[in-house]
């Protein structure tokens, strides 16, 4: 059973863990730090949440 346990939890770990080539990575946080501005179409989604979820 230990072993099972250790090889579910290496295949997770394969599976969780994102490789990104350095064009990517750079992509990626370069919208992290300038977004782009919201489309009509995000902009809809989120009246439809405000909508839909009343705190």
């Amino acid at each position: 059973m230990t072993a099972l346990t250790e090889a579910a939890r290496k295949t997770i770990a394969e599976h969780e863990t994102l490789v990104l080539s350095e064009r990517d990575r750079a992509v990626f946080f370069d919208t992290l730090v300038n977004p782009p501005a919201s489309n009509e179409r995000l902009q809809r989604a989120f009246t439809e949440h405000k909508r839909r979820i009343v705190l």
